[in-house]
């Protein structure tokens, strides 16, 4: 048996016998779990690929909501300033 390396990702069965992929980061830590189980590991496997090609996907956040209401100001201030000049 090769030894483990990390990042890697882990393919199991859950409590309920579906197969389940783990992702563990470069310091081992488990960082995400499928949502959903497979009833066949193949869908499973195909899923890691999936994960695996949306690595460059962009990353959106959602701000607290103190921080949605500054930018949401801004924006109207800026905007209104446009206005102004236009």
């Amino acid at each position: 048996m090769s030894k483990v390396t990390y990042p890697c990702f882990w393919i199991g069965r859950d409590h309920r016998g579906e197969w389940r992929w783990m992702y563990y980061a470069p310091n081992g830590e488990e960082v995400a779990v499928a949502s959903t189980g497979y009833f066949n590991r193949e869908n499973c496997y195909r899923d890691i690929e999936i994960m695996k090609g949306c690595a460059e996907a962009a990353v959106f956040y959602t701000p607290d909501p103190a921080e949605a209401e500054a930018e949401a100001e801004a924006y109207a201030e800026a905007y209104a300033a446009a206005s102004q000049h236009g």
